[in-house]
């Protein structure tokens, strides 16, 4: 029974290592062509606007967004909301809330957090705090 396991497996391990072999590509003589034309510029749209509050308690940041769809623009699919609230912890994103009728479901779910994180301590405001990226970076190297 071993014997017939072992020829079914060399046999598959065989048959799947078989690759396929193409024809060598011929040379050609390169073709002289025009310089191309410098393509057209075409504006993309302005990305939505990101309403952010920045938390500090000494090397810990937090950072709560609203992250909004322009509502003249329809979704395009089930997921694609009118607004999304997004709490940011320890370097890590997690969309916590979203609304498709109002964008005040947004606003008072990122009031909510903010006021439970400053009665833990913390200072928020809409301003980045200055050199957090290297804050975070230590505080990450702490947690792993």
């Amino acid at each position: 029974m071993k014997n017939i396991m072992l020829l079914i497996c060399l046999f598959l391990a065989a048959c799947a290592s078989g690759g396929k072999k193409t024809a060598p590509a011929q040379a050609t003589a390169p073709v002289q062509t025009a310089a191309p034309e410098p393509a057209a510029v075409v504006k993309t749209p302005a990305p939505p606007p990101v309403d952010a509050i920045y938390c500090q308690r000494d090397l810990d940041n937090r950072v709560i967004t609203i992250k909004e769809r322009d509502s003249r623009v329809p979704a395009q699919s089930k997921e694609d909301f009118l607004c999304e609230v997004h709490y940011d912890k320890y370097g890590k994103s997690e969309r916590v809330a979203w609304a498709n009728g109002s964008k005040n479901h947004c606003d008072e779910v990122r009031g909510r957090i903010q006021t439970n994180l400053e009665s833990a301590g913390f200072k928020c405001s809409k301003e980045a705090p200055k050199g957090g990226e290297k804050k975070a970076q230590i505080l990450k190297k702490k947690v792993v």
